[in-house]
Parts: C-alpha cells; structure tokens; sequence
C-alpha cells in the first residue's frame, strides 16, 4: 500500500502521482506512476476524494493515448461541484500548445495548475527499476498501488514507486 494512503501516515507521506510514460522522478520520491491515458482516469477514480498533493502530468504517453482523459475527468468533475482535491498539477510535457492548452483548462475549471519547465528532476523510466500502477479489477488502490511483476526471483518488493 502507498503510504500516504494510510490515514495514521498521511501528514509524514505525500501523495504525488505522475503521469508520464518516459520519466520518472530522480530523487526516488514516493508516487504513484502511469504511463497511458486510461489508467491515469482510472487512478484518479481509483484515489476519489483523497488529496492529492502533486499531481504532474506529461501529455503524450504510451500506446498513443495522452493525459487528456484524465483532463476531462478532473475538469468534468469540477463542472459537477467535486473537484478532486489536489494542491497543485504541474504539466510538465515538451508539446508546448498542447501544455498550454490543458493547463489552461484545468485552471478555468478551478484547479490550482502550471506549467513546469524544470529539468534537473528526471530520469528515464526504467521498467527493471521502476513501477507504474496498472488497474486491478479486483483490488482497489489500497491493495494495489503498482505493478507487481514476478521474475525468476519470485515477487519483486515494490517500495514506493521502485523496486526493492
């Protein structure tokens, strides 16, 4: 389970999710990470009226999908008076119109978003060192907060966002 998931941890341990399909974060911060557009819905579904405390978003992602429908659920949420609540959406993605054009989205449906430009905070995401969080229909975020893959080892350990 991520930690801040956890009410007696949720002061000591942020919820910050990523949604990027290329990078990750270098400083190892605890996340929660997906790589296409569906499963950032289906994780922001999955979070419901928790706080998020940073929530980034890349546009383009894998398997040609983009955060844009994730975009549309958090702004059609906030037309429906349940903005999800999150203290701050950094968009952090190199196609610059189409940054602007959903950071300025999320602003007007009332979200506190920017546009990042910080570089130094990356990493290649790594599969063989790195997790993203893929829907379970049979577990809930609580259960399932990453991908768990075996290998020959046997189940890896999944800290945080990283592999133990």
């Amino acid at each position: 389970m991520h930690p801040s998931l956890l009410p007696e941890l949720r002061p000591q341990t942020p919820l910050v999710v990523l949604v990027d399909d290329t990078r990750a974060f270098r400083d190892r911060r605890s996340h929660l990470q997906v790589r296409r557009g569906h499963d950032a819905v289906e994780l922001l579904r999955a979070v419901g009226d928790r706080q998020i405390d940073e929530l980034w978003l890349d546009y383009e992602l894998l398997g040609g999908t983009t955060s844009v429908a994730a975009v549309d659920h958090l702004v059609a949420r906030a037309e429906r008076g349940n903005r999800l609540g999150v203290d701050v959406i950094e968009v952090h993605s190199a196609r610059v119109p189409e940054a602007l054009h959903i950071t300025q989205r999320l602003q007007r449906a009332g979200y506190r978003a920017r546009r990042c430009y910080v570089q130094g905070i990356w990493t290649r995401f790594d599969p063989a060192t790195h997790d993203e969080w893929r829907p379970d229909a049979s577990a809930g975020i609580a259960e399932h907060p990453t991908s768990r893959r075996a290998d020959a080892s046997g189940p890896a350990d999944v800290t945080e966002g990283f592999r133990a």
